[in-house]
């Protein structure tokens, strides 16, 4: 009753006129003996009361990420699995050495160095944090042994990597991603930092009889309805499994240069074994940002191969366009007499963009942005949308996305007066406080938004749209946070120097704006976790710089885990951290 009273007093009255200033002191987690703590214990070495133990321990997953140059690269990072946390803990971390890896990103067909993305991906004991390292490659230089190499990262040393290859630049349309059926080693420390070329180089071109290690090139052609030929149409080969592109990029009309080629064709590279299991993937054709600018809309749409090949070359009909529709509106706040909203954007997708010529099944992607006076014009191809409207950020930061279905299927020409009304979002207001009901300022609240499955079949399809967002509380602990319709994990952040922890709250739902909620966030005495970042080897040398991250591992619901961050900690200059952690989740 006291926290509820408090909360509706501390509402009713005007916020701008009798606060003070943001950046006063609020209240600290300080004692000087067990006498000065209401719960918990003293710990008198930091100066501040900690819960002495909890019934059941959290499990707390560890992440280093440094910003100490002098052990590797800035941002390096290093996770330790989760261990279980019941009261005040010590625990050191060892860092191993990174070791540093080259290689040559190269085309087996001239054997040149190629551009390429290198992506690195290895397990984590955290579940959905697994590292990945991107490296982009850079001209060819010269080792100290005097081999060349256009690829330099900093690994983690002895860890299995699966590693992904994707070609840029001009060699995107001569080359498919290559990704590696076998993961790759990582040397451990002391050994030769050299990744093995077999993972980086790209096989020739298949001979007559070969039938694996070698690139097919599938060849077609892209007509229309009477079977003229249509150039500009962007052909990849996907897998059905994993929706991977497996294939170079082609153009219709052009070659691997971009010069110009007989009309309407294409020439995809990918694996042969690829090419030998038309069944286990598709070809994507999308019409290019040329094409569209100079013919109008024109859907993209997918064809299964299996139905392509009577001969050597497949032949794909595309859906035929005869008209498109003008589609013209405008967008408005809810709230507020005619209130339009200037730099809203409305994103159209369609998946229904049907041809009976070519019994072609398409979909059609597009935006558009609103005028000064809410107004927008998008051309569409006669279909089912489903439409989201996002407003813009600042002055509209209280207005919520909206997620609608327009129906266009027997439109014709120009359709108009078609008026989206975006509504508010949910008011979730509050108070920080202490166990004492002192509030806390400059906490920050923050809103992390989850676009699962879960949030949609509870809230709809509008949640998963739904954005995240964080405020900071008032000199008196008091915050207003504005939510979209969605499934939203919540974490306070007291200030530094509190020697609060973060008070973590999972799965909040937050419905519509008709009901403002309101709650009161309650700090509690945190369990600690210390120790010392070091070095991995028999000198152990401090890390100086970066954090340590704490992430809790939980049930996801659905016979999984996840993991949530419940405490970050800055790694001083001489390796020492300290963790502040929740007594309760």
């Amino acid at each position: 009753m006291r926290r509820g009273t408090r909360l509706a007093a501390l509402f009713a009255i005007s916020l701008a006129a009798c606060l003070p200033p943001t950046g006063t002191e609020g209240p600290r987690n300080r004692c000087e003996g067990d006498a000065d703590c209401a719960v918990g214990v003293c710990n008198v070495e930091l100066g501040m009361c900690v819960t002495a133990a909890r019934e059941e321990p959290l499990q707390i997953a560890l992440r280093v990420v440094t910003e100490d140059t002098g052990y590797a690269a800035e941002g390096f990072e290093a996770s330790f699995a989760p261990a279980p946390i019941a009261g005040p803990m010590s625990r050191d971390l060892a860092l191993p050495p990174p070791v540093r890896c080259t290689a040559l990103v190269r085309d087996l067909r001239d054997g040149m160095p190629i551009s390429a993305d290198v992506v690195f991906r290895t397990e984590s004991p955290i579940p959905g944090r697994a590292p990945t390292v991107r490296t982009p490659s850079a001209r060819a230089e010269l080792t100290g042994d005097e081999s060349p190499y256009n690829l330099s990262t900093q690994l983690l040393p002895a860890r299995r990597y699966t590693v992904e290859v994707q070609p840029t630049g001009q060699y995107a349309r001569r080359l498919p991603p290559l990704r590696p059926v076998q993961p790759w080693m990582s040397p451990d420390v002391g050994e030769t930092a050299r990744l093995p070329e077999v993972l980086v180089a790209y096989p020739a071109p298949c001979s007559a009889s070969q039938t694996e290690g070698c690139l097919s090139a599938i060849e077609g052609i892209v007509v229309d309805g009477d079977d003229r030929p249509l150039d500009g149409y962007v052909v990849v080969a996907v897998e059905t499994a994993t929706g991977n592109v497996i294939s170079s990029i082609s153009i219709t009309g052009e070659d691997d240069l971009g010069e110009p080629a007989e009309a309407g064709t294409f020439s995809a590279a990918m694996d042969v074994r690829h090419a030998a299991a038309p069944e286990s993937w598709y070809f994507r054709v999308t019409p290019s940002t040329a094409l569209i600018e100079q013919s109008g809309p024109l859907p993209s749409f997918t064809v299964e191969p299996l139905s392509l090949f009577p001969g050597e070359m497949a032949r794909i009909r595309a859906p035929r366009v005869d008209d498109f529709v003008l589609y013209e509106g405008t967008v408005r706040a809810a709230t507020g007499t005619e209130r339009w909203l200037e730099g809203a954007t409305l994103r159209f997708v369609s998946t229904d963009i049907a041809d009976i010529t070519t019994n072609a099944l398409g979909g059609y992607t597009v935006e558009a942005t609103t005028d000064a006076s809410g107004v927008f014009q998008v051309n569409l191809l006669p279909g089912t949308y489903d439409v989201t409207v996002t407003p813009s950020a600042g002055a509209n930061a209280e207005l919520a996305v909206l997620r609608e279905t327009v129906n266009l299927s027997e439109a014709t020409g120009v359709a108009r007066g078609q008026s989206f009304v975006v509504p508010e979002r949910t008011a979730f207001t509050g108070t920080v406080e202490t166990r004492d009901g002192l509030g806390m300022n400059d906490a920050v609240v923050v809103a992390r938004a989850r676009s699962t499955s879960e949030g949609e079949s509870l809230l709809g399809a509008v949640s998963t749209a739904a954005r995240s967002n964080e405020v900071t509380t008032d000199a008196n602990g008091l915050f207003e946070l504005r939510l979209d319709v969605g499934l939203y994990d919540l974490a306070v952040v007291p200030p530094s120097g509190s020697n609060f922890p973060r008070t973590v709250r999972i799965d909040q739902a937050i419905g519509g704006a008709e009901t403002t909620i309101t709650d009161v966030f309650e700090l509690q005495t945190p369990m600690t976790l210390t120790g010392r970042v070091t070095v991995d080897g028999a000198a152990a040398p401090p890390v100086t710089g970066g954090r340590v991250e704490a992430w809790a591992v939980i049930d996801d619901g659905a016979g999984g885990e996840r993991a949530v961050l419940v405490g970050e900690a800055v790694i001083d200059g001489e390796g020492a951290y300290t963790l502040l952690l929740p007594s309760s989740l």
